[in-house]
């Protein structure tokens, strides 16, 4: 895996010193990563329609990969689910699955793939992105499977976070688990822009806020 990295940040070098490369660069340190985050799971760069995205794995329960989830890169919030002939099912999968530490008994769900790196970043790696506001009955029999006994919510600073986050806890503990919600403060939208208030203490800052 060592080898691979080094590969890849070679490669990436590269192509950072072509201009139109510096673009997902730059949109990366906007938003508080460098290459080694996205480089650790798994990421990548991709290019589709001219327009160029960020890539990373989806995997099925089994640590298998599926598909890809892409972000593209700029002012519009858009994502697509790839191999686009055969879109991976959000319900049977998880971004990111395969980096979750498979001896922890405690999960935490964020929204989206930012706020997910944002935890990996400050330390926290047993945490998953929902990459909506949802979980499916196959995720939580995986969850249930894999011995997760406390699940914490980590919604955006939203209406629609704040009643997902209610839902959520009402189906989670029916379903047996012990459940913690974590209500960001403030004006504060969600864990990626509180890394940007937090970068150069960003571990202590997540800590903090989540009580631990």
């Amino acid at each position: 895996m060592e080898l691979r990295n080094t590969k890849l940040e070679q490669l990436f070098y590269i192509y950072h010193r072509n201009l139109k490369y510096r673009c997902p660069m730059q949109y990366l340190t906007k938003r508080g990563f460098n290459l080694q985050d996205l480089l650790s799971v798994g990421g990548g760069l991709a290019y589709l329609g001219e327009k160029q995205w960020l890539n990373l794995s989806l995997y099925n329960f089994n640590n298998q990969l599926v598909g890809f989830l892409s972000r593209k890169v700029g002012f519009e919030k858009k994502f697509l689910y790839l191999p686009i002939n055969k879109p991976p099912s959000k319900s049977e999968s998880f971004l990111g699955l395969k980096h979750l530490p498979t001896e922890t008994n405690t999960i935490y769900l964020v929204e989206g793939d930012f706020d997910w790196l944002a935890f990996r970043k400050g330390g926290i790696l047993n945490c998953l992105p929902l990459c909506g506001l949802t979980l499916s009955d196959k995720q939580m029999k995986f969850f249930q499977q894999s011995k997760i006994e406390k699940v914490v919510l980590c919604l955006d600073n939203d209406f629609a976070g704040k009643v997902a986050a209610a839902n959520l806890e009402r189906i989670l503990k029916n379903a047996g688990f012990q459940v913690k919600v974590v209500q960001l403060k403030g004006k504060v939208k969600d864990w990626n822009e509180l890394l940007l208030l937090y970068p150069k203490n960003w571990a202590k800052a997540l800590r903090d806020h989540l009580a631990l």
